[in-house]
């Protein structure tokens, strides 16, 4: 695929049925971020222990690893306006019922678990939904770009989300109970902007079964060898290299002498990181080095996770907290709108679906790493997690340069998306 000039990749932005549902996808993924880092908050809070924050994410993994797929396949047959508007309801009605168990000081870790296993089973149709209804609302020749775009929205709201969390807590007559009712408001404006986009939602014209329908999926990414590479090293990454707010709370109080609420301080670095990172990239000359890049991002990622584990101070651990937010928001950029952009249109609900998997296997391994860290501690898994995140990302560098540049967008065609 060739570098697109600024114009022509912004051109889905003159849509407005484009503008509502990239904006809705803003603010979907904004809540569902900022839910993630107060559950954390809330699990450690309410038990003390970094196990806890790890069976919490742990059913949120459970529910995205298991529907996903599924998901991804709803998406690609149903009627998607309203399945985004029955599904973001029912994330509505969810988080206020943990924003008022809260308030009322009712709410278990049992409690939590629960609730986040349900939310995140109705997120699993959201994004492909999303993903799946944008070609709809653009002519054919901008479909690519609009992928691209709404890729770029969720890996915004992922850098973006912890600071603006992090506000919202902070504001003394909210509190982290009053944040999920105040996600709930979110939730209720993407519905709104979703029944006032007016562009059809597209049915297949034939429909196989749903599970062939998956097959096909999978089917598309992983018998191509550049789109299988950059979806397993996806996995890799949120595997090794974001699981690290499960562990943050406990860090910080146990090894820092801080609240846990104060984590939010420092997933806030880590979204500046992420921006810095962004225009970084967007000033970058044009190039075909965007795998080398990825690579790059990867490793400062990994060295500025081990750096983390090894702080002695709450300032010190806020300084590499950026370093982190650099390299994951240069992984997050480029590698999902690498993704979009390898896949084709009529497969763009389940290649999200598939993305989105990536995070449900996160959420699975957090179990694990809670309870690694309750055994070594957390500053000592924080640093095998960035070793092992260096490792993913010079293998995926390796193979992708065995396979050759055939296709790749430049630097400048991904980082146009970014300025």
């Amino acid at each position: 695929m060739s570098a697109k000039s600024g114009a022509g990749t912004y051109a889905p932005f003159a849509s407005s049925d484009y503008r509502l549902l990239w904006s809705g996808t803003c603010l979907y993924f904004l809540a569902f971020v900022i839910s993630m880092v107060a559950q954390a908050v809330i699990a450690y809070d309410l038990t003390g222990k970094n196990s806890a924050v790890g069976l919490v994410a742990l059913c949120s993994g459970i529910s995205l690893t298991i529907g996903s797929p599924i998901g991804g396949v709803l998406a690609d047959r149903v009627d998607k306006r309203r399945l985004l508007v029955l599904s973001q309801l029912a994330i509505a009605a969810l988080f206020v019922i943990v924003g008022t168990l809260m308030l009322s000081d009712l709410l278990t870790v049992a409690l939590l678990a629960g609730m986040a296993l349900l939310i995140n089973l109705c997120s699993c149709v959201i994004m492909p939904a999303r993903q799946a209804w944008s070609p709809a609302t653009l002519p054919p020749e901008q479909a690519g770009d609009g992928a691209a775009l709404q890729a770029l929205a969720v890996t915004l709201m992922g850098l973006i989300g912890p600071f603006i969390g992090g506000l919202i807590i902070a504001v003394p007559f909210l509190g982290l109970g009053g944040a999920y009712l105040t996600l709930a408001g979110f939730m209720l404006v993407t519905v709104l902007l979703v029944l006032r986009t007016r562009a059809a939602s597209p049915r297949p014209a034939a429909q196989a079964k749903p599970l062939a329908d998956l097959q096909l999926g999978l089917i598309h990414v992983f018998t191509q060898p550049r789109l299988a590479v950059l979806m397993l090293s996806f996995y890799g990454v949120i595997l090794a290299g974001s699981s690290y707010a499960v562990l943050l709370p406990g860090f910080i109080e146990d090894r820092l002498g801080r609240d846990a609420s104060d984590v939010t301080w420092l997933m806030t670095m880590s979204g500046l990181g992420g921006l810095v990172s962004t225009g970084l990239v967007s000033l970058l000359p044009s190039s075909r080095q965007t795998t080398t890049l990825l690579a790059v991002g990867g490793m400062i990622m990994g060295v500025g996770l081990a750096l983390v584990g090894g702080a002695s101070s709450f300032g010190i651990a806020m300084a590499f907290m950026l370093v982190v937010g650099i390299g994951m928001g240069m992984v997050q950029l480029l590698n999902t709108a690498l993704i979009m952009r390898e896949a084709e249109p009529q497969y763009y609900g389940r290649v999200m679906s598939l993305v989105m998997l990536g995070w449900g296997i996160n959420g699975v391994a957090a179990l694990g790493l809670g309870l690694l860290a309750d055994g070594i501690g957390a500053g000592r898994t924080l640093a095998v997690m960035g070793a092992v995140a260096v490792m993913i990302a010079a293998a995926m560098w390796a193979a992708l340069r065995g396979l050759g540049a055939r296709g790749e967008p430049t630097v400048r065609a991904q980082s146009t998306l970014s300025s």
